[in-house]
């Protein structure tokens, strides 16, 4: 997996602010910059392709349940249910950044998927994704039970 230099970060980017003052002053470095700042979309170093997120839970009725997000590239994800609630299938998403910092992850799920959410009477009624900490939250809302947060740890991150 790619990894984030100091250099890359936010924080060590330099400001957009004075575009104008840069042009005048030809420093194409910042003027880089703030370019492919501007045109890069939201998502683009969020979620990295290969990049898999899990937790493994008991839940009421279910039992012992893995949930797995795997990143397959930009706006495809692999969503895997284990246990009981049995599911693999692929899924589009977008990344949707909110005020919070965090950004929603709006997952585009199939039929078989629906089908089997259905079935149980359970929804998965949000997913987030940290980037500051580099992991994934899913939010389930089984029946009889208030809803379920799941905090899914990047494996093999170290």
């Amino acid at each position: 997996p790619a990894e984030v230099s100091a250099a890359s970060a936010p924080s060590a980017a330099p400001s957009c602010s004075g575009v104008g003052s840069a042009l005048q002053r030809h420093d194409l470095a910042q003027l880089w910059h703030c370019l492919t700042q501007s045109r890069r979309a939201p998502d683009a170093a969020a979620l990295t392709p290969g990049a898999v997120y899990e937790c493994t839970v008991v839940l009421p009725i279910v039992g012992r349940q893995t949930f797995r997000l795997h990143i397959h590239g930009r706006g495809m994800a692999r969503i895997t249910l284990l246990g009981r609630l049995a599911l693999d299938e692929p899924t589009p998403y977008r990344l949707v950044p909110q005020p919070s910092g965090q950004l929603r992850v709006d997952l585009d799920f199939n039929e078989p998927a629906r089908d089997l959410l259905a079935r149980w009477r359970t929804r998965i009624r949000a997913v987030w994704y940290n980037s500051a900490d580099d992991y994934a939250t899913i939010v389930i809302a089984p029946p009889l039970v208030p809803a379920i947060s799941l905090r899914l740890s990047r494996l093999g991150a170290s």
